[in-house]
C-alpha cells in the first residue's frame, strides 16, 4: 500500500501545482488520447491511468478531457485529433474549445518520446513536471497570447479541424 499511497501523493501534489498555475475551473486536455472505457494499454500506461489527475483533484475544480465514452458523438473529436490532426496541429482548436493546458503522460510515448519534445516545443513553455517525472503539464496561456488568431477564429478552428462546435462562451 505504501507504493500506491506514494503514487497518489505524487499525483495530488502535481494536480495542486497545476491548479496553482492555471486556477480553478481550468480545462485540461490529456495526452495521449485513449478510448474509454476499456482500451488497450498504450506504451507503459495501464488502462484508466488518465483518471489519475481526476482522482487527485480533491475538490473536482478542474475539468479533464479523458473519460468521454467511446462510440458517443461527444468523444469522436478526440480520436480525430489523435488519428488525423495530431496535437500540434490541433492547438488552435484546443484553445477554441476552451482548454487551458495539456497534461501529458510520458508513459504513453515510450515508443515515440520525440513527439513529447515536439509538443513541448510547439507550445513554447517550460513544462511543469511531476515529482516522479512521469507527467508533464503545459500551460496554454502564453501560447494563446502568441497566436495571431481571434477568439472567433479559434472557435472556427475547433469546428473545421475537429468537427465539434465549442460551447457558448469559449474561449
Amino acid at each position: 500500500y505504501a507504493e500506491i499511497e506514494a503514487r497518489h501523493a505524487n499525483d495530488r501534489a502535481f494536480v495542486a501545482a497545476i491548479e496553482d498555475q492555471v486556477g480553478p475551473d481550468a480545462q485540461i486536455f490529456q495526452l495521449p488520447v485513449i478510448e474509454f472505457p476499456e482500451a488497450q494499454p498504450v506504451g507503459r500506461m495501464e488502462d484508466y491511468d488518465l483518471l489519475r489527475g481526476y482522482l487527485a483533484d480533491p475538490d473536482g475544480s478542474l475539468s479533464w478531457s479523458y473519460g468521454s465514452i467511446k462510440g458517443r458523438p461527444d468523444s469522436g473529436w478526440q480520436f480525430t485529433l489523435r488519428d488525423r490532426i495530431g496535437p500540434i496541429g490541433a492547438l488552435p482548436a484546443l484553445l477554441g474549445l476552451g482548454f487551458d493546458g495539456i497534461w501529458i503522460d510520458t508513459y504513453g510515448y515510450v515508443d515515440n518520446p520525440d513527439e513529447v519534445d515536439q509538443i513541448v516545443e510547439a507550445v513554447g513553455v517550460e513544462p511543469l513536471v511531476s515529482d516522479d517525472g512521469r507527467f508533464l503539464f503545459l500551460d496554454l496561456t502564453d501560447f494563446a497570447r502568441r497566436t495571431a488568431m481571434t477568439d472567433e477564429e479559434l472557435r472556427q478552428a475547433a469546428i473545421d479541424l475537429l468537427g465539434v462546435t465549442p460551447p457558448e462562451g469559449t474561449p
